[in-house]
């Protein structure tokens, strides 16, 4: 399958976001755009992922009025953009490490963090 192609069921859920009290994420977080905007694909992926993953866990059939991508690609499709989805994300987070503007932070400390993270989310599915 072409590399491109892998991303299909993972962009066919992708959703925008908004703040619900109006204030810009930059306002909220205190950081600058380039941070901001890695923190936000971070989360972005992860949360695309898990649902790709969950929804094959609970045998969904509908995911946002759309079938759900494991029905129409296949479940070992869909959990291998998933998971290649979750290492993604890990590779950002260690670019966060090394970013001066994340304060206090370097690239151990990032991974830990991340780790630790996915580690709670996945517990909480068991």
């Amino acid at each position: 399958m072409p590399r491109r192609a892998l991303h299909i069921p993972y962009s066919s859920l992708w959703k925008s976001y908004t703040r619900p009290d109006n204030r810009s994420d930059e306002q909220v977080l205190k950081v600058e755009e380039q941070v901001l905007w890695k923190i936000k694909k971070l989360v972005a992926m992860l949360h695309e992922a898990s649902l790709l993953v969950d929804d094959i866990q609970d045998n969904s059939k509908m995911r946002r009025g759309q079938p759900a991508a494991y029905l129409i690609y296949g479940i070992s499709e869909v959990i291998n953009i998933a998971n290649l989805k979750y290492f993604e994300a890990g590779k950002i987070a260690l670019e966060l490490g090394t970013m001066t503007t994340a304060k206090n932070v370097d690239k151990s400390e990032a991974s830990r963090i991340f780790h630790d993270w996915m580690i709670k989310l996945h517990q909480g599915r068991v």
